[in-house]
């Protein structure tokens, strides 16, 4: 569809300048020399897809057009700042979104709590902790930082102490025996059944 632009400036070479290159662009121009001519098109019920004021026209009209652009502008700053975390984290879950770093239901450790993931959102990531407790972790706080992936299958470390009177050969025999009649322990990795000084 053809686009409508309103070029308003009072010097008519300046206008037609404007009209000239947005007419080679493929747009249909409309031209005004003053404040009260846009107006009355708009009164008229004239719509335009873009709208080129020169700045300089508005002090001749009665109209400061400088100070309302200057206030839009503190305007526009103030919502980019209010907004910032917002679409910081919209982006940042667009990208766990589409890398896929972790997935529902993978055990992951992220910037200093863990647990398993119970939900991905566009604005953060919710991770069911060994206790039952929920950890809502926002989307910026995860990328660009170290995330250990444990995956479906966990790794645990477990400790058994013993007498120092104890026969260790035997009490290893018995930790192996133990290891190998649990079924939720995995023949692959091996489980390794080691003394440590404690």
């Amino acid at each position: 569809p053809i686009q409508h632009l309103l070029v308003v400036d009072d010097q008519r070479l300046d206008r037609a300048i404007a009209s000239h290159a947005a007419s080679r662009a493929g747009f249909q121009v409309t031209g005004a020399a003053s404040i009260g001519e846009t107006r009355a098109l708009f009164e008229k019920g004239d719509r335009f897809d873009f709208v080129l004021i020169d700045l300089s026209l508005g002090t001749e009209d009665g109209l400061e057009l400088l100070p309302l652009i200057a206030g839009l502008s503190v305007a526009g700053a103030g919502l980019a700042l209010a907004t910032q975390g917002v679409l910081s984290n919209m982006v940042a879950g667009l990208t766990i979104i589409f890398t896929k770093p972790y997935r529902v239901g993978d055990y992951v450790a992220i910037v200093g709590v863990e647990g398993r993931v119970d939900a991905i959102s566009m604005f953060n990531t919710v991770l069911l902790h060994p206790d039952q407790s929920r950890v809502v972790v926002p989307n910026r706080k995860i990328v660009g930082e170290i995330l250990h992936n444990y995956g479906r299958i966990r790794q645990t470390d477990l400790k058994v102490n013993v007498a120092y009177e104890s026969d260790l050969p035997r009490a290893l025999g018995m930790l192996r025996d133990l290891v190998r009649a649990n079924p939720r322990v995995l023949a692959e990795p091996a489980p390794v059944i080691q003394i440590v000084n404690a």
